[in-house]
């Protein structure tokens, strides 16, 4: 266990040793704090020391507990409550995606897009193959419906970018594999930004979507693994060609 950070599990009162380094205070008492969450060390629920009690167990100013405190709210991992004090609310899933898209958000660009379409062409054929084999009724119900919602043009670029995207977040749903969600909402999350322009651009881009779409849905319904992967492949190559075009990579 780290010298920065030595938890005392009989004198529950006092979480924390003194800060052995100066630099970087804040962050290190944040991450401390944010360690001995992650260790159920504090559990999710529990009021954290207040402010005073902190600044003396890190033996740091309260200023900084306030700042790392600031941090672990920005996370969503602690909560303040207005003349209580701070709670842990825990590490959610919400704390993963919402870094990880805040990261593809800053460093989108044609290059970023298309590593986002080729990453999509290796997981999504599985995903879609594991769908076929793990769908419930209710999830043949929620895909039916994308495929539908997806046929009605009656919609701007950037609803139908949004259906489009509902779809492919519904098979990796009906995997009914919970890191697979966390792992690819920020991807797909993404998705209707290029989405609508390829929309815009390509004629037949929505007719596309439809169809393979429609194959897909078809293969996942009828619990044919190998031919949802292999329609996925398909329907995730001709995206590619279109991003490529929109890009002007090609």
């Amino acid at each position: 266990m780290s010298d920065i950070l030595q938890i005392y599990k009989v004198h529950m009162s006092n979480y924390f040793n003194p800060l052995a380094k100066r630099e970087n205070l804040s962050h290190t008492v944040s991450g401390a704090i944010e360690t001995a969450i992650r260790n159920k060390i504090i559990l999710i629920g529990a009021k954290l020391p207040s402010e005073f009690e902190l600044s003396q167990q890190f033996n740091v100013s309260r200023a900084t507990i306030r700042e790392a405190l600031r941090d672990l709210v920005a996370k969503g991992i602690i909560s303040i409550q207005k003349g209580k004090g701070a709670y842990v609310q825990g590490m959610s899933s919400e704390h993963v995606t919402n870094q990880l898209h805040s990261y593809l958000v800053y460093e989108s660009g044609g290059k970023t897009f298309l590593d986002l379409i080729n990453a999509r062409l290796i997981i999504e054929p599985s995903i879609a193959e594991s769908a076929a084999l793990n769908r419930t009724d209710e999830d043949i119900a929620i895909l039916a419906d994308d495929v539908a919602k997806l046929a009605d043009k009656n919609g701007s670029s950037e609803e139908m970018a949004i259906r489009d995207m509902n779809f492919h977040i519904h098979i990796s749903d009906a995997t009914h594999n919970s890191l697979l969600a966390v792992i690819l909402k920020p991807v797909f999350e993404l998705l209707p930004k290029l989405k609508q322009e390829v929309i815009k651009k390509i004629p037949d881009a929505i007719e596309s979507a439809q169809i393979w779409h429609n194959n897909i849905y078809i293969a996942i319904k009828e619990g044919n693994g190998k031919l949802a992967y292999s329609h996925m492949v398909q329907h995730l190559a001709l995206a590619k060609t279109h991003a490529e075009k929109v890009l002007k990579i090609i």
